[in-house]
């Protein structure tokens, strides 16, 4: 399977990316593509998440299903999280997506 096409839906994945609003700050993602085959292993690729006002980056892995969770309270002060986003790094393969597809911004998601 080629992977020129492989990633290029990452942006939506990313999108979908939120922020769990709680005592504890938790990032939950999933990366995805849509020519991939259902069961095509995500894992390994490293995902970025920056917080606008805040210095370190956090960083997460997929799972093989593509799915990723940071705590963000671990890496930063606690501040109100309002402006952040995620950005893929790479991973075990070659990630082929334009500058445009690795970076979203991550939305806050209703709290269970």
């Amino acid at each position: 399977m080629s992977f020129v096409h492989v990633i290029t839906t990452l942006l939506f994945a990313l999108a979908l990316a939120r922020i769990d609003p709680s005592v504890c700050q938790m990032v939950k993602g999933k990366v995805s593509c849509n020519d991939c085959a259902q069961d095509y292993d995500f894992s390994g690729i490293k995902v970025s998440m920056k917080c606008e006002g805040v210095k370190n980056m956090a960083m997460a892995t997929t799972e093989n299903d593509g799915s990723f969770m940071v705590d963000l309270s671990t890496s930063h002060a606690k501040l109100p999280y309002d402006n952040c986003h995620a950005k893929l790094l790479g991973g075990p393969n070659n990630l082929y997506a334009s500058r445009r597809n690795q970076f979203s911004q991550i939305v806050k998601g209703r709290g269970k």
